[in-house]
């Protein structure tokens, strides 16, 4: 697949490998390093767990939802090292265009993860906290 601009749109996301720590407490860590926003960590919400990569590692994939104000952020985030990480925020309808965006055609790379946590906002999470 060709990347014009070699970037992707994905979510936060890191390697389970810190002992004594759960998925959970991972990804907060992640959310923290990577965006710069500090929610609690009960706020994560379970999605699902599923694996990736059937046909290479078989990985089991955790996503989690949260929601973030600006009253969390505490740095402008970008993750660490050599990391090149921008944070972007999408309104629901950019967020929806996205969800089905061709790569071919745009140039840029969407991964699985990201297109169905969309459709899991807009499908389930949206109607509920907008009634």
């Amino acid at each position: 697949m060709k990347h014009d601009c070699g970037y992707t749109i994905e979510l936060c996301a890191g390697i389970i490998d810190k002992d004594g720590l759960s998925p959970r407490e991972i990804a907060h860590e992640e959310v923290l390093e990577e965006t710069g926003y500090n929610p609690p960590i009960d706020a994560l919400e379970l999605i699902t767990s599923c694996r990736t990569g059937v046909g290479s590692s078989g990985s089991l994939q955790h996503l989690f939802y949260c929601q973030v104000d600006d009253s969390m952020r505490v740095n402008s985030g970008g993750g660490i090292d050599d990391e090149s990480i921008e944070v972007i925020e999408l309104s629901i309808e950019a967020a929806k265009t996205e969800m089905f965006a061709n790569d071919e055609q745009t140039g840029l790379g969407r991964t699985g993860g990201f297109r169905f946590a969309v459709c899991w906002f807009n499908f389930i999470k949206y109607p509920q906290i907008n009634k």
